[in-house]
Formats: C-alpha cells, structure tokens, sequence
C-alpha cells in the first residue's frame, strides 16, 4: 500500500479509534485482596500490593493488575469497603468432650482485637492513597455484604460424644465512603493494625483474611 505524505485529521482518528477518546465507561468492579493471619498473630497486614500471578496469588487471591495500584489506564472510584475474616478452624467439632468453638473464638478475636491479656485490645483498618488517608476506624465497622448461611440439626445415640457447630462472621450495615477516584498509577492501601500487640488466635490455626473496595471501574470507552 502506497503511504500517503499527509496524516489523517484528528477526526478521522478519532472515527477509526478503537477507543473513544477522552471517553470513559463505567462498570460495577470492586477490587478485592486476601492475605494470610497467622495464628500467632501480627502487628499489622497490608492488603492490595501483590497482583494477581506474583507472589503465589491467583485470580481466586485477589483481582488486582498492578502493584498497589490501579492498572492504566483505568481510573477507580471506591465507593465502600468490606472486610471478612475466615478462621482456619473447623466449623464442626465432635468428640467426647467438645469446649466452646473456636471458629467463633477466632472471629472474635480477630474483630475486637481481643488477646487473652484484656488489656490488649483495639484494632483499626486504615485506607490511604499516597500520604493521606482517608479511612482509620476499628476493623468490626467493615461487615462483608456476604457470609455463609448455616442452618444444622444434630443428634446422637452416643452418650459420650458431644458435637458442636460454631461459626461466625461480622455483620451489619455495610461501609460507605464518599466516592473517591483513584487515577490509574496512583498509588493506595489497606492496612489492618492492632496496636495494642499481636493478637493469636485462640484455635492455633492460621486464618484468612479478605478486603473489598466496593466501587466503579472506568475505562476508555470503546466505539
């Protein structure tokens, strides 16, 4: 094909565009991250860093493209966050002399920032983008919108087995902020903090812990 000496005019770049330019379409996207408790606890996690294919994380870990940020050249609006604790912990316990849950134990602790020594109590989440941060309140403000729904019956002809199913999630009204955009190669994070010290979970098995930002993707828009 003969090339031609002079470019094509802006407008018909832009009819030819496979992208609209300067246009942007909006989708129902939140971002979300997991990351690991440890059952002896931690000081503090630090969510939405490692994108998905780094680190051992895999889409089913955590949506994110980029490190810390959002992929270009998309632009974020967070519109809430959400938070989920899932202890590792067995949800049904049997035997002859079963004790209290500890998957509930685990949730508790894990929420209230609630060690064995009651005076080491408190934990907040704390959401930034570059310096600011725009989010610190305690981690039991930030229910899941989700959780598993159990209903169970039980019996046994065994006098000296005993069976106990416990599980628990937190609940109530979800986290909303005022929308706020986040450009793409702006950096932000979500860090979970427990001041007080490190809170071990009372079933001495690891857990997991999920975080969504609730919002809207814009991308290019395409013609």
């Amino acid at each position: 094909m003969q090339h031609q000496n002079t470019p094509p005019s802006p407008s018909y770049l832009r009819s030819i565009n496979v992208n609209v330019p300067t246009t942007y379409s909006g989708i129902t996207f939140p971002l979300f991250d997991s990351i690991a408790y440890a059952a002896a606890g931690q000081a503090q996690l630090t969510l939405f860093q490692t994108p998905a294919g780094s680190g051992g994380k895999t889409l089913g870990d955590t949506n994110m493209q980029a490190a810390g940020q959002v992929q270009s050249p998309n632009v974020f609006v967070v519109t809430g966050i959400q938070l989920a604790f899932v202890s590792g912990a067995p949800v049904e316990v049997t035997g002859a002399a079963v004790a209290a849950s500890d998957y509930i134990a685990d949730v508790h602790a894990f929420y209230q920032g609630l060690s064995a020594t009651p005076s080491l109590i408190g934990s907040y989440l704390e959401f930034s983008s570059g310096s600011t941060y725009y989010v610190r309140e305690p981690l039991w403000m930030f229910p899941p919108s989700a959780r598993l729904a159990i209903g169970a019956a039980l019996a046994t002809t065994v006098a000296a087995d005993q069976y106990v199913i416990g599980y628990a999630e937190n609940s109530g009204i979800p986290y909303e902020i005022a929308p706020l955009a986040l450009p793409s190669n702006q950096t932000f994070q979500v860090t979970l903090n427990w001041p007080g010290g490190v809170i071990a979970l009372p079933s001495a098995k690891a857990g997991r812990v999920q975080c969504a930002l609730n919002g809207w993707m814009y991308r290019p828009a395409q013609g």
